[in-house]
């Protein structure tokens, strides 16, 4: 089973399935740096050995007192060695306040030996802030 080192991390068993919930960014007070682009941060630790089981990806989030420009989008990166990453987009980008669920994210091609969460921010050139929340719900095959 893989190995979550990761501080908020909860997960419960149901027919043949385990979930684990891995609290991101709880309540986290977000300011941008005016660079009318995406600039993106690692959220938590390296996931190890997720990719054999892993079915599917939620992003739970929360957006709450955004200015103007603010948004926000959570991705992906898996990796077979920890060198070379290759990222894709969960859910995003968000940018009016309120909260929401993604879609399960289930492309097993992208699900590798090493995960970790991206989280980034855009501001259309000026400084901006939002309070973001984001959890991620990963669904594990237990198989027999």
């Amino acid at each position: 089973m893989p190995t979550f080192k990761q501080n908020g991390s909860r997960s419960q068993t149901t027919a043949g399935q385990r979930v684990v919930l891995l609290d991101l960014l709880t309540d986290s007070h977000e300011v941008t740096l005016a660079q009318n682009n995406y600039r993106t941060r690692t959220l938590g630790e390296v996931l190890v050995d997720v990719g054999p089981r892993l079915e599917g990806i939620t992003i739970h989030y929360r957006l709450a007192d955004r200015t103007a420009n603010f948004a926000f989008k959570v991705g992906a990166s898996w990796s077979m060695d920890g060198n070379s990453w290759l990222t894709y987009d969960l859910v995003g980008p968000i940018n009016s306040d309120g909260q929401g669920i993604s879609s399960e994210y289930t492309d097993k091609t992208k699900f590798g030996r090493l995960l970790r969460f991206e989280f980034a921010t855009t501001d259309g050139g000026a400084v901006e802030h939002g309070m973001v929340s984001v959890m991620a719900a990963l669904r594990f095959y237990q198989g027999a």
